[in-house]
């Protein structure tokens, strides 16, 4: 039985438990002593549609589209919040739709949507086990994505490290942001840290950099997800686009990696903290 349930029931049978298992077998019994006791809002199982769009990345919405004739589409997103209506338009190139008035007719459709795209088997976040990455969940999807980004600048600082071509530096360095810049050369000054194997740096200088920061900076990511609540690491996906969480949980183990997963656990908590700290602007 999923654990979803079984934290529900054990929580609303409360001290009532030894009083209700007389009518459970053996095996029930002991499923529901072993689920962890928490206390939660009931509001967590039953959310409003609007919370869903608020929270979940709008390219979650996209593949009940892939199919369908524009029109369709069109009829369909009128329903939809606007901001959500209007990326969907966008990514199929149609013009957004005038919004539907009609409140019965948006709730069921978004009812529709929510349902199709989202999977309600997975626990709320309010029960998920509390772990190293669990502030993640309360970043916005442009937080989330900086700081994914700027973890592939530990491995350009490593190629850089024995880079002597003053030339080849300038050239990756006007290729940053400032704040990428700032904390490239703080990762540059630092004697030692672990990196991914290196890559060469005419491989950095040969393709976009941010794609290539973005490819390392998964890959670390998957690393400090690998041995974690299956769960959290969904929750976590919600929040950015499909197309980065499809390679997260492409790459993801269900083992924890000794020692890369601590590592990379902790080289995303001193990118948050430097974000936090310094107040960084999300370009």
């Amino acid at each position: 039985m999923h654990a979803k349930f079984l934290a529900l029931l054990k929580a609303q049978i409360g001290n009532n438990l030894e009083t209700f298992s007389l009518f459970l077998d053996n095996g029930m019994q002991e499923k529901l002593k072993n689920t962890k006791d928490i206390s939660f809002n009931i509001n967590a199982f039953v959310r409003p549609s609007i919370f869903y769009f608020d929270t979940v990345h709008y390219s979650w919405f996209l593949e009940m589209f892939q199919s369908k004739s524009k029109e369709y589409i069109a009829f369909f997103i009128a329903h939809l919040p606007k901001r959500i209506s209007y990326k969907i338009a966008k990514h199929f190139e149609i013009e957004t739709p005038e919004a539907v008035k009609n409140p019965f007719l948006k709730k069921i459709m978004q009812k529709y949507c929510i349902e199709k795209s989202i999977n309600f088997s997975i626990l709320p976040k309010e029960l998920l086990e509390l772990n190293p990455l669990s502030k993640l969940l309360e970043c916005t999807k442009d937080k989330l994505e900086y700081i994914f980004n700027l973890l592939g600048l530990y491995d350009l600082a490593n190629e850089l490290k024995e880079v002597v071509d003053k030339n080849a530096i300038l050239t990756i360095q006007t290729s940053l942001n400032a704040q990428e810049k700032h904390f490239l050369n703080q990762m540059i000054s630092q004697k030692s840290f672990w990196a991914l194997p290196k890559q060469g740096l005419s491989k950095w200088m040969q393709s976009d950099i941010h794609h290539q920061l973005q490819k390392n900076g998964l890959v670390r990511v998957a690393l400090a997800l690998s041995g974690m609540q299956k769960d959290f690491i969904q929750h976590l996906c919600y929040k950015i686009d499909t197309g980065r969480a499809s390679i997260i949980q492409k790459l993801v183990k269900e083992e924890a990696i000794v020692p890369a997963t601590k590592i990379c656990q902790n080289q995303i908590l001193e990118l948050f903290n430097l974000i936090e700290k310094e107040t960084f602007e999300v370009l």
